[in-house]
């Protein structure tokens, strides 16, 4: 069983690097040491390039027995367990994850933290921290999200656990859509409701978003199918399947064919042809299907 000391709190600092950046309701704190006592001893860990004890576990309650201290000499001592981590950092991070303490931005820009300092992959740390790798990367992906929905989240407005739950890099400007709506609805009292009604809007758009993708592949088979109809020699261009992928993605395929065609040798009357589903694509998907100058020219030259 770890040992309980008495250490003078001024021989304590605090780590300003640790994962926890927020700390509310001090005064409440406050009032619970002085009717309670410390319930539980700060975690320290000497630090020998600074001479003093570095602060592990327990920040909210030393901001909160510094301001006794200066009230009462009581509190000038505090009760504290000395430990020694491999990695201050991690062992921070992992007291504070199973103590709930930490915000959901906190926890994701730790993970950053530790997987870009090069020491570590993503892959390490459910074992390092003893949490799942799925509640890491639903984390990550906050930090990916704009300003605005991290404003949102961060003001509750949106539940964090149901954003966390979208793939948005699958559906090009459905975050946008999605919460430029939410940002416009009524916020019920009842949180339940609310996560209903917001959940029920990223469904709806995310349904509206696949059936655009899925069109969009039947769409570029039968633009596929239009050549081959023509007997042209297309073994050597292959069309790749994009259900289920972003329509980012699949309009690059599109592009793609568009740039062999451009190769072909064809008779105006056929340029007639696929240009006229070309301009029906582009119309379609927003103009991101980009036209080559030549099919342009060759087809202007049809219609005179």
């Amino acid at each position: 069983m770890a040992q309980v000391i008495e250490m003078p709190i001024e021989n304590i600092e605090r780590d300003s690097e640790q994962p926890r950046k927020n700390f509310e309701d001090i005064g409440l704190l406050c009032s619970s040491i002085l009717k309670e006592g410390l319930l539980e001893p700060l975690k320290v860990e000497y630090d020998e390039k600074k001479g003093k004890y570095m602060l592990i576990d327990g920040e909210r309650r030393h901001r909160a027995l510094e301001i006794l201290s200066k009230q009462d000499k009581l509190y000038k001592n505090v009760s504290v367990i000395i430990i020694k981590s491999k990695n201050r950092f991690i062992t921070q991070l992992s007291t504070d994850i199973h103590k709930r303490k930490l915000s959901v931005f906190e926890e994701a820009e730790a993970f950053d933290k530790i997987i870009n300092s090069g020491k570590y992959e993503l892959e390490d740390l459910p074992a390092i921290l003893g949490i799942r790798l799925s509640y890491i990367t639903k984390r990550l992906k906050l930090l990916a999200l704009s300003n605005k929905t991290q404003r949102l989240i961060k003001e509750k407005k949106i539940p964090a656990s149901v954003i966390m739950d979208v793939d948005f890099k699958r559906f090009k400007g459905a975050e946008q859509e999605i919460i430029r709506e939410i940002d416009s609805i009524k916020i019920f009292k009842n949180k339940n409701s609310t996560k209903i009604k917001i959940k029920r809007i990223i469904e709806e758009k995310l349904n509206s978003k696949k059936a655009i993708i899925e069109q969009f592949n039947k769409d570029l088979n039968s633009f596929t199918d239009i050549l081959k109809q023509f007997e042209y020699k297309i073994e050597e261009y292959k069309i790749e399947e994009y259900i289920g992928e972003s329509l980012e993605d699949a309009i690059k395929s599109l592009n793609k064919t568009i740039e062999y065609i451009d190769k072909l040798e064809i008779s105006n009357n056929t340029i007639k042809s696929l240009y006229s589903r070309l301009k029906e694509l582009k119309k379609v998907y927003g103009g991101n299907a980009e036209i080559s100058n030549k099919m342009i020219k060759e087809n202007s030259q049809t219609n005179d």
